[in-house]
């Protein structure tokens, strides 16, 4: 299993990682529109890591925020998945 702040210590977002926030206008968790683009750059690349539920703050560190409603996060990737034939 991967530990999740031993990670985020030794990363910074680059090219082929990224962290989003994804808590939605509600606070419970969603896909920012601003992850397709990434999702995007990283597939049309070496491919890379995007977690979500973790924001960057202004000094290059990282706040662990989670989500309050995962499933919601994934049926928007199941979807996406299907749309695009995953």
């Amino acid at each position: 299993m991967i530990d999740l702040e031993s990670l985020l210590y030794s990363r910074r977002e680059d090219y082929d990682f990224e962290v989003k926030a994804a808590q939605g206008a509600d606070g419970q968790g969603e896909v920012p529109r601003a992850l397709w683009e990434s999702y995007s750059a990283m597939a049309n690349t070496q491919g890379g890591s995007i977690l979500l539920g973790v924001k960057e703050q202004d000094d290059g560190r990282y706040e662990i925020l989670g989500l309050k409603k995962p499933a919601k996060v994934k049926k928007t990737f199941g979807i996406a998945s299907t749309i695009l034939g995953l």
